[in-house]
């Protein structure tokens, strides 16, 4: 009886690590693409790993170094000329070394190893600098700190708005009655159901007019994105 108990949960933790991993995939995706040279983002097949070749500098030139299968293993080779399907090569390894051969070009796998490009983040991080004065206090700011303090200010100020309005507009709907209550608890929650993607131009007119009507500049403004979004 213990056995047979035992294997549907595990089977059900083996599902929910699967779909686990799927969810996870997406985001160590994000995270390996963003230390990869730009170049290797658009490779085919993909890489999880960043990696690069490995070139040897020989006089005036760089030769790209491959792995060859000799004798049941692999040995490091020097590509030296190319001849249709054909490539020249010089062993870098073992009692061979410096010895030329001619092999077929299929045969060889690119010598790489784990390229990991710090230097992404902070090219991100100064790629658009601010020239504007952030607050009255800052000029010439990188562009992805005024973006990640536009950021916070608004999410937070979003939170704690909705906070305010949402507990008020819920106890009303609880513990109030008045009239046409449940038809309009129902119209709010049709609301709910109207993407944001759908009141975008709209709420853009209502604040254009906004602009005329009050003489108070609302477009371009935080209070054009934290008004909206605190009474959803």
């Amino acid at each position: 009886m213990k056995a047979r108990a035992i294997m549907p949960k595990t089977l059900a933790y083996l599902v929910l690590t699967g779909v686990g991993i799927t969810m996870l995939a997406p985001l160590a995706w994000m995270v390996t693409t963003s230390l990869k040279e730009p170049g290797e983002v658009f490779q085919v097949p993909p890489k999880w790993i960043p990696t690069e070749q490995i070139f040897v500098h020989k006089g005036d030139r760089y030769l790209k170094v491959a792995w060859l299968p000799m004798n049941g293993k692999k040995v490091r080779v020097e590509r030296l000329l190319e001849r249709g399907h054909n490539t020249e090569v010089r062993i870098m390894d073992g009692s061979s070394k410096g010895k030329t051969l001619t092999v077929r070009r299929k045969l060889l796998t690119p010598a790489e190893r784990v390229s990991i490009v710090w230097a992404n983040y902070s090219r991100a991080w100064k790629a658009f600098p601010v020239d504007e004065a952030f607050f009255g206090l800052l000029n010439n700011v990188d562009g992805f700190l005024v973006w990640y303090l536009n950021s916070l200010i608004v999410a937070i100020t979003i939170t704690f708005g909705q906070l305010l309005t949402s507990s008020l507009a819920a106890y009303a709907f609880a513990r109030l009655k008045f009239p046409f209550r449940d038809k309009l608890f129902l119209g709010y929650l049709g609301t709910m159901m109207v993407p944001g993607v759908v009141t975008m131009i709209p709420v853009f007119i209502l604040l254009k007019y906004l602009d005329a009507w009050t003489g108070i500049p609302w477009r371009n403004t935080y209070k054009a994105l934290i008004l909206p979004g605190m009474f959803s």
